[in-house]
């Protein structure tokens, strides 16, 4: 009987290392956006994925890409640019994100995120990046946080005529945003676990459902997002509110 049990726990460790391989090489997941229902598929990445192919990365299917720009009120990605000629010259939308940070003032991080990504070289929208994941220790109230990101929201409506698209996880989404006018969105949101129930529908425009896929023209896993509104929304996407290529 021991060596049963033994064989057993064997037998499944080997299964949890195997599905933790498959998974790391995205040959499984747990989200699968209907391609059918929604055809616009695009990436988010950083100075983590290194260079990128952007020609091979389009002829995937790939039609936008999520850049990070900036993070806090100094940090500045240092292939933001680089990425964003490459990308735009394979014909995908660009947009940017910039990653909140909770501990600085929100009004230095709008001037960073908008000295690191002029508007004239976006294609979608501005994003906010609102999660826990790389941020500080420090947890402000809602209130708080309610001021200081309409600081930022401030400052950005001076120089882009679009909302910004806010990034949020399930957890950060139900600490500040739920029953705020912020759950209006436009939002895009991180589930990789099937749909985004959790958050109102009718205002998520993008659902980041991976984190683990595999693209050729980049070297190691790369972030996953579809849009979730009809193409022809899609098109009107722009930070100037006039219609992208």
């Amino acid at each position: 009987m021991a060596t049963l049990k033994i064989s057993f726990a064997a037998a499944a460790l080997a299964l949890m290392v195997f599905a933790a391989a498959f998974y790391w090489l995205g040959w499984i997941r747990f989200s699968y956006p209907d391609p059918q229902r929604f055809p616009i598929r695009g990436i988010d990445v950083s100075y983590h994925q290194g260079a990128i192919d952007w020609m091979r990365v389009k002829g995937q299917g790939i039609r936008f890409a999520y850049l990070e720009a900036s993070d806090g009120g100094d940090w500045r990605d240092p292939l933001y640019a680089k990425n964003t000629h490459a990308a735009h010259a394979a014909g995908l939308r660009v947009g940017a994100y910039h990653h909140f940070n909770l501990c600085e003032p929100a009004g230095r991080q709008a001037q960073n995120f908008l000295a690191a990504a002029p508007a004239e070289d976006l294609s979608l929208p501005p994003a906010i990046d609102l999660r826990y994941i790389g941020n500080c220790d420090r947890r402000p109230t809602r209130s708080e946080f309610a001021s200081q990101l309409q600081t930022y929201l401030r400052v950005l409506a001076g120089h882009i005529k679009v909302a910004p698209v806010l990034f949020v996880s399930r957890s950060f989404y139900r600490d500040y945003l739920s029953n705020t006018p912020f759950a209006a969105g436009p939002l895009w949101v991180r589930e990789i676990m099937g749909l985004p129930h959790w958050a109102d529908k009718a205002k998520v425009e993008f659902h980041q459902f991976a984190v683990n896929m595999r693209l050729k023209g980049i070297s190691g896993p790369v972030n996953m997002e579809v849009f979730l509104g009809k193409p022809a929304d899609f098109v009107r996407l722009s930070p100037s509110n006039k219609p992208g290529p």
